[in-house]
């Protein structure tokens, strides 16, 4: 099994919950030590990995911008930051750019193209091998990539995502229902519900959800007064944007309730053709860099622990260190293979 990670979400995510610091120069490593804390819990969470690979962002996708200028526009969030938030955000892309580079040290390999987006690499690897994935990621952009082969798994949420369902580690999840065989987890599957009952619409609708509600992440806009609730609410009904707009004399002659907000879908068809162009994974075309990602998945792995020591020593990362052996042997086993 390959665990297919978008560190930049896994980054910030680090950054946001903790501020861990040095105590000799007051470096911040929050986002170095919790990443690397999630992934080594990763690692020994799932059963039978045999591949990390980490994505990361480095730049923004040419082709979104010629379709959406505005796309991922952060200028208006700039003017309101201190010279303190621009000095935090310029620590947090370094702390990214050394975890980069230190990922194969421990066995873990890390991608970055420039041009590219993580989203976009994710895609990609996933797309280009025939081997069972796990994506992680708290981002729902990937629930459009399940498959009967890829399954995505929100680290917050502890669940994975799967075609046939909701699974939790049998381990903490006392509820639900025990499956006989595991797919997922080292210590069992427990499966807690279907994808449509723990999200609030099918499966098929992932993408339909996304291009109607737009993603305030990514600035991208949905479609006006269609909120999170009435996408859903729309998703469930009638299954996926396809429905919704064979089903639109239906809704037009509808009256009373939330059906002003879903006439709204026909009165703006730009947004949604604009947003199948951005968030559709599927349109990404992977051909100029399809060589490089193929070279991931053949590139041999091993534990540096020279390096490994000296960078854990140097970020003062001292729970690390004084169970070194026990830390790094979960990296050595998955190196070997």
């Amino acid at each position: 099994m390959r665990l297919i990670i978008d560190g930049n979400n896994t980054a910030y995510r680090s950054n946001s919950v903790m501020q861990l610091t040095t105590k000799t120069t007051g470096e911040n490593v929050s986002a170095i030590y919790g990443t690397l804390a999630q992934i080594k819990t990763w690692v020994e969470l799932f059963k039978s990995v045999t591949d990390v690979v980490v994505c990361w962002d480095f730049g923004h996708s040419q082709r979104r911008l010629a379709i959406y200028p505005a796309y991922k526009d952060k200028s208006k969030m700039r003017e309101s930051q201190t010279e303190e938030d621009k000095q935090k955000f310029q620590q947090f892309i370094d702390q990214m750019n050394q975890l980069h580079r230190f990922l194969p040290n421990i066995g873990v390999k890390s991608v970055k193209i420039e041009g590219w987006e993580a989203d976009d690499l994710v895609y990609g690897l996933s797309s280009l091998t025939t081997d069972e994935c796990i994506l992680i990621s708290t981002d729902q952009d990937y629930y459009q990539l399940i498959s009967d082969r890829v399954s995505v798994y929100n680290p917050c949420r502890e669940k994975v995502y799967a075609i046939t369902g909701v699974y939790k580690s049998a381990e903490t999840e006392k509820s639900g229902r025990k499956m006989d065989k595991s797919l997922y987890f080292a210590n069992g599957d427990m499966i807690v519900s279907s994808f449509r009952d723990d999200v609030g619409y099918p499966l098929m609708a992932a993408l339909s959800y996304k291009i109607l509600y737009g993603d305030d992440s990514d600035n991208i806009s949905g479609v006006p007064d269609v909120g999170e609730v009435t996408a859903k609410s729309l998703c469930d009904m009638y299954g996926s944007l396809v429905g919704i707009l064979a089903a639109r004399s239906l809704i037009m002659m509808s009256k009373g309730g939330q059906t002003w907000r879903a006439k709204k879908i026909f009165e703006n068809m730009h947004i949604l053709q604009r947003n199948n162009l951005l968030i559709n994974l599927s349109l990404v075309d992977i051909c100029t860099i399809k060589d490089t990602l193929m070279e991931v998945f053949s590139v041999p792995t091993s534990v540096n622990d020279k390096e490994v020591k000296k960078f854990f020593m140097n970020k003062e990362f001292v729970s690390f260190m004084s169970r070194y052996l026990s830390w790094i042997s979960s990296f050595h086993s998955l190196a070997n293979g």
